[in-house]
């Protein structure tokens, strides 16, 4: 008899230490998900940062290569003005207006050479200075 009561006490202290392993272990799964949670909110929060960081990059991307066109055209402008200016230096040379209040007639040929193609200008190689009232001017012949 003494060796079934020692044996059901052995068999409690079993079930004891079980019971007590199982809610160790509840606790520790618990804290994993509880971590499993938070690193699940990290990791969407830095996917939602990326997507945005991308955003920007495309939107910055973009921006750089408009104004790299810009440039590139604003290049090719200046090089076509610096092009007919090298073969008749004179073509800028032209009365003031300012005392009528408009641009001079050297900033308006420039900006009209900027905006016609030099492929139209070349079909007029010759200069020819007209005499007016407020002074000279050049025009093609």
């Amino acid at each position: 008899m003494e060796a079934i009561k020692k044996k059901m006490q052995m068999l409690k202290l079993d079930k004891e230490n079980a019971l007590d392993r199982a809610e160790q272990a509840e606790a520790e799964q618990k804290q994993a998900e509880e971590r499993s949670k938070q690193l699940e909110d990290e990791l969407a929060a830095m996917q939602k940062k990326l997507k945005g960081t991308e955003d920007e990059l495309d939107k910055y991307s973009e921006a750089l290569k408009d104004a790299q066109e810009k440039l590139e055209l604003a290049e090719k402008k200046a090089a076509d003005v610096r092009s007919i200016y090298a073969v008749c230096p004179d073509i800028l040379v032209g009365p003031s207006l300012d005392h009528v209040g408009l641009v001079p007639w050297k900033g308006l040929l420039l900006v009209l050479l900027v905006v016609v193609p030099l492929s139209l200008l070349t079909r007029f190689p010759l200069l020819h200075e007209i005499q007016g009232n407020s002074g000279s001017f050049y025009t093609a012949i």
